[in-house]
């Protein structure tokens, strides 16, 4: 069932519901964070981080996201992985810190709402309090969740309508798979988040495509018209929700998956040939034919398959015992050590890059007048945390650097 923000009570405490009150930080301290923080304001751009976990329906040991760490430092790349093998029109930064994010979008699935993950998730959002976000809204549908913080200052310039669409009457009571949005107008700037679970397994690429194809048409469908919008534009979905917001953030497990055997990419996860595997990678194929997010972007990929990890639980302190045991007949490579192995069990799963963050900015062209997307849109970096075990997804996240100002603007 939806959770609107008028719901936030069943998500935490009352003290937890009120995170966008400003009069949390009382006196010196909050005027101090207010007038060091407002002087950033007047910039023509800002900071949005945006993180992605499929939580296998786990509630994690830590008391924070995952994603928590990297507000104020960058964890290492892998360093199997190099930036030479492929080509982005997206600039990439890398720096020994972050600069700290303004805006926090964060989307979860298969995140079972129980007792367990509401505390969890109150204790998620204690954290974020403690480094000078607010809450600005909590949307949840079946097992999807969408969390979306702001720094303090922004929070008075902030408006949303946030909703979920779902691809048929069995998911809109079981909600496994659609996806759930939040659209964010921070002063005359539109931001669209979409958090989102596609259709699984290897085989199943024409029904992902369908996927998208009705869940970016009922999102569309959300929204009013505009003057240069027909009602025949709104029912293609697609191309007119780009022309409705000046930047779009689209993320979540789209499921999508490598090409080949087991056997052919474990050899080439141990060469570490990123450039063959995300040559055989089915999103970028179907981006690349534009059946999918036509005009989308996605930052170079230099993080290893996110998807499938054996998962493990814990056992009396530091011991650590694999809930997967079955051997894997076509496997001999196991990356990294510890937590870090991947499928192992009779399934065999052949490791993806199943979860994705992509990205729009309305209207903007080369010179050609080939559509970009996302050049007005700058990463600054794009990983994964290998360091999370508690499900058999790593969790992904971006930091953006979002201008205030579009050349697509009307």
């Amino acid at each position: 069932m939806h959770k609107s923000h008028k719901s936030l009570k069943q998500v935490s405490p009352d003290s937890a519901t009120r995170r966008s009150d400003a009069s949390l930080l009382r006196g010196s301290e909050r005027e101090s964070i207010c007038t060091r923080e407002w002087s950033q304001t007047h910039v023509d751009c800002f900071r949005v981080l945006v993180g992605t976990w499929n939580m296998n329906g786990t509630v994690p040991r830590s008391k924070v996201f995952p994603f928590a760490d990297i507000l104020t430092s960058e964890p290492e790349p892998s360093p199997n992985f190099s930036s030479s093998s492929r080509s982005s029109s997206s600039t990439i930064h890398r720096t020994k810190n972050h600069s700290k994010s303004n805006m926090i979008a964060i989307g979860c699935q298969e995140a079972r709402y129980t007792r367990a993950f509401k505390s969890w998730l109150d204790e998620c959002l204690k954290h974020y309090e403690s480094e000078g976000y607010a809450l600005v809204h909590v949307v949840h549908m079946g097992s999807l969740t969408m969390v979306l913080l702001a720094s303090w200052w922004m929070i008075p310039d902030i408006s949303l309508q946030s909703g979920f669409a779902t691809k048929n009457i069995f998911n809109r009571v079981f909600g496994n798979k659609g996806a759930v949005y939040a659209s964010v107008r921070y002063k005359h700037l539109s931001i669209l988040f979409v958090n989102c679970h596609f259709s699984a397994h290897q085989e199943r690429v024409a029904e992902r495509r369908n996927d998208y194809k009705k869940l970016s048409t009922k999102i569309n469908m959300q929204f009013p018209l505009n003057d240069t919008t027909t009602k025949q534009q709104q029912q293609d979905g697609e191309d007119d929700l780009k022309q409705k917001f000046d930047h779009i953030f689209w993320f979540g497990d789209l499921n999508y998956r490598i090409n080949g055997t087991r056997s052919m990419v474990d050899l080439l996860l141990k060469r570490n040939d990123q450039e063959v595997m995300l040559s055989n990678d089915q999103l970028i194929a179907e981006m690349k034919r534009e059946h999918v997010l036509s005009g989308f972007q996605e930052s170079e990929i230099l993080f290893p398959p996110s998807y499938k990890f054996d998962t493990y639980k814990q056992k009396q302190g530091s011991r650590w015992s694999c809930r997967r045991v079955a051997p894997c007949p076509t496997t001999d490579f196991q990356f990294g050590c510890g937590a870090n192995v991947y499928d192992t069990s009779n399934k065999c799963r052949i490791p993806s890059w199943t979860d994705r963050i992509l990205y729009c900015t309305r209207g903007l062209a080369d010179e050609d007048g080939s559509e970009t997307g996302g050049a007005g849109i700058e990463c600054e970096s794009y990983l994964c945390a290998l360091d999370v075990m508690d499900s058999d997804h790593k969790p992904v996240f971006g930091q953006y650097i979002v201008p205030l100002k579009t050349d697509g603007r009307k």
